[in-house]
């Protein structure tokens, strides 16, 4: 409007940003949004501090000696090695033997460390994993016999080299699981179990305690080439894919057969309630809670009791101190890591660019009513009032509506506005006086404005 030679159309003007109004003292909205989206910031970085949290970072502390994993004579494996599991896993976790997986269980034994860095500390070795799937169903009611113990059957098994499956029943004596509409009734489980053994990469955690000893706390994470488990996230990890990374390993082949005969050991008795009422401890990993065996999570159960044979087979290792390796060591230096919430990152992130952009729209808005020494604020005055658009085109409204007829509709108005074209200056007249007069004319009647020429109303 001011620096074209040839105007622009009425139309244009009529609605020069349909969002936002322009003002001419401050750009009052991009102004009031600005402060909105301060008052964002301030709220999600109050959220922000709420919700972080402080997670310990382990850091390498080098490599330092620990003995080798190796098997020469097969272990001794009694008739009641389920009684001493029971006893053995009374206040141990699942990962003592091993990380879930999303349809089964994967675990394996490092040696031992001979360097005691820290009360708390990890180790990293290549050693001897396994990998156990099962998968229960067909369930069958059956009258109750009232010595309330949970029974193991062993129906058929195969070995194959490092591979081992078999196919066991789990009975369930009345009032244990949680089939409400047999209560009374004891309940049937078919349940086949798969087993492998390979090469991995370990790292387990450990524990010192005063008097010396040294225990392991529990499995980190297992890494099988390019695929690692890891104790925060196992999800999305099959047993199909671990038995796949282990391939084809005789090495193990002992092993497996070792842990194949004391799976068919312990799953081929009974076990009367070591605990509460009903349930034993060897099948606690399929015990809620509530302190009902549930039928939905008997998978479980089986898995982490084959498990437990594994952890018990391959802890009888020689791990002599005369034939040494070096391992990774980590330790807790009390160094960790500050975490959020992913949407907590996002809602900061996004209120910070709102504010960021609204800014950058405010610096420019104020940019562009500041200059020209307020003729531009002029227009803005012009755009944003009925009224003062009245006051710059009382002087040349007659010659810019005499075509307009009386009767015109809406849209005959528009097409009339469309080919009226203004432009707001100096009338060219008024250029000999010492001030001149700003209008909204025809172009052809104005003249650019003069920074340092001085105009009715403007200082």
């Amino acid at each position: 409007m001011i620096a074209h030679s040839n105007g622009v159309s009425l139309t244009s003007i009529a609605h020069p940003l349909p969002i936002i109004k322009l003002n001419p003292k401050e750009g009052r909205t991009l102004r009031y949004l600005f402060i909105a989206s301060l008052i964002m910031i301030e709220a999600t970085v109050w959220f922000l501090g709420i919700q972080l949290e402080w997670e310990p970072s382990f850091s390498t502390i080098g490599k330092y000696p620990c003995t080798k994993v190796q098997f020469t004579q097969e272990p001794n494996i009694s008739s009641r090695l389920g009684d001493y599991l029971q006893g053995d896993s009374t206040f141990a976790s699942l990962n003592t033997y091993g990380l879930a997986l999303d349809d089964g269980l994967v675990g394996g034994m490092t040696g031992r460390p001979i360097a005691e860095l820290y009360n708390s500390f990890r180790m990293t070795q290549d050693s001897v994993a396994f990998a156990v799937n099962t998968v229960c169903g067909q369930l069958e009611v059956i009258g109750p016999d009232g010595n309330n113990q949970t029974r193991f059957a062993m129906k058929s098994s195969q070995l194959w080299s490092t591979m081992f499956s078999a196919e066991i029943s789990v009975h369930f004596p009345a009032g244990s699981h949680d089939w409400e509409q047999f209560a009374g009734s004891d309940v049937l489980e078919l349940c086949t179990i798969r087993y492998t053994m390979g090469h991995a990469n370990i790292t387990s955690s450990f524990v010192t305690d005063k008097w010396g000893g040294l225990a392991m706390d529990s499995i980190q994470s297992i890494t099988f080439g390019k695929l690692q488990v890891d104790r925060a996230s196992s999800s999305g990890v099959f047993y199909g894919q671990i038995q796949n990374e282990f391939g084809s390993n005789n090495g193990y082949a002992n092993l497996t057969s070792w842990t194949a005969d004391a799976i068919r050991s312990v799953f081929n008795a009974s076990y009367p309630p070591s605990q509460g009422e009903l349930f034993c401890d060897l099948f606690e990993f399929a015990t809620l809670p509530d302190g009902l065996y549930h039928i939905s999570e008997t998978w479980k159960g089986v898995t982490a009791i084959v498990a437990m044979i594994a952890h018990y087979i391959l802890s009888h290792n020689e791990d002599s101190t005369s034939d040494v390796l070096e391992c990774s060591y980590e330790g807790l230096q009390g160094a960790g890591v500050i975490l959020c919430p992913d949407y907590v990152k996002v809602a900061t992130t996004v209120s910070v660019t709102l504010c960021f952009v609204i800014e950058i729209a405010q610096l420019l808005w104020w940019f562009l009513l500041s200059g020209g020494n307020g003729k531009n604020d002029r227009v803005a005055c012009l755009l944003d009032s009925p009224m003062m658009f009245l006051y710059y085109v009382k002087d040349t409204g007659g010659k810019l509506f005499k075509d307009c007829l009386p009767d015109m509709k809406h849209k005959g108005i528009q097409e009339f506005a469309d080919g009226v074209h203004v432009r707001f200056g100096e009338l060219r007249f008024t250029r000999a006086n010492d001030t001149g007069t700003l209008v909204l004319a025809p172009p052809e009647d104005i003249i650019g404005m003069v920074a340092e020429r001085n105009y009715f109303g403007l200082k």
